[in-house]
């Protein structure tokens, strides 16, 4: 997103840019398979993969094709962009580093396994979970791979990106725990367990670590120890990252009601189902482990006087990475 335009990839393989100020299409263009990774604006440059097998970098203004890069599988996860340089994970067990201004690949590194996860990159390192149950730290300089991590008693695959501050790597699995690893080392600085797996990506904010899971919590870690400060009940799987700006937090659920706890419904309110976000409060909480009763609160994700979308039946769960939805059975699942 820019101040002028939305850019929105679909399931049918077309990425739309929409005006930001009256919705109006300014803009498509068409992949020959479905879109999951998210857009990257740079400068002029929008970046996007597709299940296509490519990597596509278009002009944001007209959208005609500046380069495109073909890779050996679908490109799901969203590349990082770094000093001219995109470094982007695939579901061909590889890893690429690709020149922003012309689509020259510099380098390609062998993962060992499929990974639906974008890279956090800082300075000559990039992270990765992978669907070979690991998480990767890379030299960007060496072009190889430092050190793998593995929970050591639970076996499961890593969708969730990383989040990397004050020298932790953090991320979610699916063995249903929250993971932060010592970025130079590789060791497990601690783990939390919750109640299902964890394909939501953390966001991280004042030494706090804001993360869903598929148990339809919001769990909120000390990053240094590691200690729950909170949790806040969707009601339903969250799976989507969550984006802070000052006190507020935004988060969506698979298919959430949005319902305030009982303590603070007021007499007007009705159940209704939104589409699937929530926004809460982060101010007013103790640092104990428990929530104060006042807080969080869950707000409406739109407009004073809008009416509330409403949703008939349940929706299915997301299609899972690295592969097209008619073989969802067996891969990156």
């Amino acid at each position: 997103m820019t101040r002028e335009r939305v850019y929105i990839g679909d399931a049918d393989g077309m990425l739309h840019a929409v005006s930001v100020r009256d919705g109006k299409p300014v803009w498509t263009f068409k992949t020959t398979q479905e879109i999951k990774s998210s857009p990257v604006i740079v400068d002029t440059t929008v970046l996007i993969g597709s299940y296509d097998g490519h990597l596509y970098a278009l002009d944001a203004a007209s959208g005609k094709v500046k380069w495109k890069v073909e890779t050996d599988g679908p490109v799901h996860a969203t590349p990082s962009v770094q000093d001219g340089v995109i470094y982007i994970a695939g579901c061909d067990e590889n890893f690429r580093a690709i020149r922003l201004s012309d689509g020259r690949e510099l380098f390609k590194i062998p993962e060992g396994a499929n990974t639906a996860a974008s890279p956090v990159v800082e300075g000559d390192r990039a992270y990765v979970g992978t669907f070979n149950n690991e998480v990767l730290a890379i030299d960007l300089r060496s072009r190889r791979v430092v050190w793998r991590y593995e929970n050591p008693d639970r076996q499961f695959p890593f969708y969730s990106s990383a989040a990397l501050s004050a020298g932790r790597v953090v991320l979610g699995g699916r063995d249903k725990s929250i993971h932060a690893i010592n970025a130079a080392t590789g060791k497990v600085a601690w783990t939390y367990a919750t109640r299902a797996r964890v394909d939501s990506s953390p966001a991280v904010a004042g030494g706090r670590v804001y993360v869903g899971s598929s148990d339809g919590r919001l769990y909120v870690m000390d990053l240094a120890t590691g200690q729950k400060q909170w949790e806040f009940d969707a009601g339903a799987p969250i799976t989507a990252s969550p984006a802070i700006a000052g006190d507020r937090l935004v988060v969506g659920t698979v298919d959430g009601r949005v319902e305030p706890p009982p303590s603070l419904r007021p007499s007007s309110f009705s159940s209704h189902r939104l589409s699937r976000a929530l926004c809460l409060r982060l101010t007013g909480h103790s640092g104990a482990g428990r929530q104060t009763p006042a807080l969080p609160r869950k707000r409406r994700c739109r407009k004073p006087g809008a009416t509330p979308r409403t949703s008939p039946g349940r929706r299915s769960s997301p299609a899972s990475a690295c592969r097209p939805q008619s073989f969802l059975a067996n891969a990156c699942s």
